[in-house]
């Protein structure tokens, strides 16, 4: 049934080589996001590949934009689920993790691609501590393990190098992770003392002060 909604909806795909779902904007919101995505989407930009916020646009126009990728880029989220809304693509959907060993949606995404995988790019990530001492996975930052990025993206033919800009993405890291712990302390959920005391260290590991 799931493979007859396209014809039934008159979906028509958009055809990109690589399609990359992105989630920049997300961490002032206080949700959780790669740090420095925004850096990140400009490289990808450069190198030819095709980019989406799932918060723009129509149903339909994500639709046709999953269906027509041969390789679908998911910076992991929500926006996973959308995938969900079609049936079996002939595709290879890549998930980029933000969380250590995640597999979201996993169950989901298998029977509707040729090829799943989920790359650990995670270099460090820090969750925000709710006031009940519970660690608020959904909500961490993540900073990326850019060689292991740029290895998975060169097995999916996204050579990222000649295109990259070393210097924006550390200004972006340290911007994104200024703004995530803003929005965390200005939760009433979280416990600003613990989760400062969590962020020390990963912070310091990314070169943040």
């Amino acid at each position: 049934m799931l493979d007859e909604l396209p014809r039934l909806h008159g979906l028509a795909p958009v055809e990109n080589r690589v399609l990359y779902v992105q989630r920049c904007g997300q961490l002032d919101k206080g949700n959780g996001a790669h740090a420095g995505e925004t850096a990140l989407v400009a490289a990808l930009r450069r190198a030819g590949v095709a980019t989406m916020d799932p918060g723009q646009g129509t149903i339909a126009q994500q639709m046709a934009l999953y269906a027509g990728a041969k390789v679908l880029i998911f910076a992991e989220g929500s926006a996973l689920h959308g995938r969900q809304l079609l049936g079996r693509v002939d595709q290879t959907i890549l998930v980029l993790r933000r969380r250590p060993g995640s597999m979201m949606a996993s169950a989901q995404l298998a029977p509707r691609c040729s090829r799943l995988e989920y790359a650990g790019v995670v270099g460090g990530f820090v969750a925000p501590v709710h006031r009940n001492g519970a660690r608020m996975l959904p909500h961490g930052i993540t900073f990326t393990n850019l060689p292991a990025l740029f290895h998975v993206l060169a097995q999916h033919g996204v050579d990222l190098s000649p295109h990259w800009d070393a210097a924006a993405h550390r200004a972006d890291v340290a911007q994104d992770a200024a703004t995530w712990m803003r929005a965390m302390m200005a939760r009433s959920d979280v416990d600003p003392a613990a989760t400062q005391r969590a962020a020390q260290p990963v912070f310091a590991q990314a070169g943040l002060t």
